[in-house]
Order: C-alpha cells, then sequence, then structure tokens
C-alpha cells in the first residue's frame, strides 16, 4: 500500500471512469487547458488505483478534489500528502474525508453541503422550450456581473467563459434575468460540468432556469458530449426541483470546506 503522485493521464481515466458522476470535473481535468493546471495522487494497493486526489489551480485559486466510494484508502491518501497540499485551500471532499487532515492537525471550515446531479434522462430536454435563449458575448461581460451581483454572489464565472461560447442567457430588455455556464467542458472526455447557474430574484418562477440549463444541455450534446453533470446545496431544493425536471438525478453527496494548516488557522 502506498501513495504517489500520478502524471500518466491513461492510468488516471480508467479509475475516474468507473464512477463517471462522481468525478466528471476530474475527467475533464485530463485534457487542456485543464491538465496543466492539476497535480494528482493514487493510493495504489497490490497495484491497482484505489483513490485519486486532484489538485486544481483555478483562477480563483487552489481546489482539492477528494470524492470517492471507498473512504478509507482516500483517507490513507489525503493524510500521506497534506504536506504538498497548500493552505489555505478550498475543498470538495466526500462524507468523512476530512477527518484525515483534522487528525493531522488541519481545520476544516465547512461551507456547504451538496449533491453530485447527473443527466440520467437527457429524452427530457426534447420538451423544454429555448425561445429567447442567447449565447452572451464578451460585451456582455459587465451585464453578467451585474446579474451575478444580484443573485448569485458567491458565484464562480470568470470573463474567459464567455470566449468558450459554453454560456447561454435570457435578457428582458436591456438586462440580463438569467444565466447558465460550465465549470468544464472536454471533447475529448465527452463530458461536462455545468456551473454559475442563476435567474434574477424578481425574475423566478418563470421557467428561465429550465430554459437556459435546457438550452445549454442540448447544444453541449449536439458537439458529442455525453456525460453532463452539475452541484447543488442540499438545502435549495427549488434548483434540485428544476434539475429533476429537466432529467438530473442525484449521485453522490460531498462538502465543500476551506482548508487551513493548524499552526496558521486564525
Amino acid at each position: 500500500m502506498a501513495a504517489r503522485e500520478l502524471t500518466n493521464r491513461e492510468e488516471i481515466e480508467p479509475y475516474l471512469r468507473k464512477n463517471v458522476g462522481l468525478h466528471m470535473y476530474a475527467l475533464g481535468d485530463l485534457e487542456e487547458p485543464y491538465w496543466s493546471r492539476t497535480r494528482w495522487w493514487g493510493w495504489e494497493e497490490r497495484g491497482e488505483l484505489r483513490s485519486v486526489l486532484l489538485l486544481y489551480h483555478g483562477d480563483e485559486g487552489p481546489c482539492l478534489l477528494g470524492l470517492t466510494d471507498e473512504l478509507s484508502p482516500m483517507q490513507r491518501l489525503l493524510a500521506e500528502v497534506e504536506g504538498d497540499l497548500p493552505s489555505p485551500c478550498y475543498a470538495h471532499l466526500s462524507p468523512r474525508v476530512a477527518q484525515a487532515l483534522l487528525r493531522k492537525g488541519w481545520s476544516a471550515e465547512k461551507k456547504a453541503d451538496l449533491f453530485k446531479m447527473v443527466l440520467t434522462a437527457p429524452e427530457f430536454l426534447e420538451v423544454v422550450r429555448d425561445d429567447g435563449v442567447l449565447t452572451p458575448t464578451d460585451k456582455d461581460y459587465d451585464a453578467l456581473e451585474a446579474l451575478y451581483k444580484v443573485s448569485y454572489p458567491g458565484h464562480w464565472f470568470t470573463r474567459s467563459r464567455l470566449s468558450e461560447g459554453w454560456v447561454r442567457g435570457i435578457k428582458e430588455g436591456n438586462r440580463w434575468v438569467a444565466v447558465a455556464g460550465v465549470h468544464v467542458v472536454s471533447r475529448q472526455m465527452k463530458v461536462a460540468a455545468l456551473g454559475n447557474i442563476t435567474v434574477h430574484p424578481e425574475a423566478r418562477g418563470a421557467g428561465l432556469g429550465m430554459r437556459i440549463t435546457g438550452s445549454l444541455c442540448r447544444a453541449l450534446h449536439e458537439v458529442g458530449i455525453k456525460d453532463i453533470g452539475l452541484n447543488v446545496r442540499i438545502d435549495n431544493k427549488v434548483a434540485r426541483s428544476c434539475y429533476e425536471r429537466l432529467g438530473f438525478s442525484v449521485v453522490a453527496s460531498y462538502g465543500e470546506f476551506v482548508l487551513q494548516r493548524g499552526e496558521e488557522a486564525s
């Protein structure tokens, strides 16, 4: 049994493919422009990978993904490599994984409990209206930021998403009132993780979220993206209901944390 750093994408992918819904983001990160921003470790037993840990260095700072079906190998892996982790660090961790760091003197401040959802019934998308759905461009960035400031202040949206073309929105007059985007899209891995989905508080209840999300999912399917997932807070019942009507199903739960070494915690 041993922890080791992983540098070969061809070795990592088969492990992640065992549970695509759980590892949607990590699979997308195997392709550029994401791959060069990553660092990976694996826990190996008798020549078989039993757990994989991903550290992604994004524009918003480092993010650690410790998602697993097997608790013990992931805890052992995390305990072995904690010395290589940045502090502070944002993290997505499966239930009880953070305990391995607590035993090493780290603090783990939980920010939210979330579900991972995967599009399991794409036929539902066909009945969703997409009239009025537009594709924002770079010139719309400031207006979209104004929407996020009101409706989703803790977002992860960046200007670069607009140049990629994977953003959909709806306007009322000159004001954007709904927007949906992505965190990761990989045509090579045929996966996409949706994100930064929001509707202005004054425009909620009219089905705009379904229209923009459904339109974006159909566009991804048209270019061969087979597996589409998203994360949603467990306590956001309205959003969960919207995604379920679009054909998404819950496949796992996890927590979002801010991790910090004990001697550095305030």
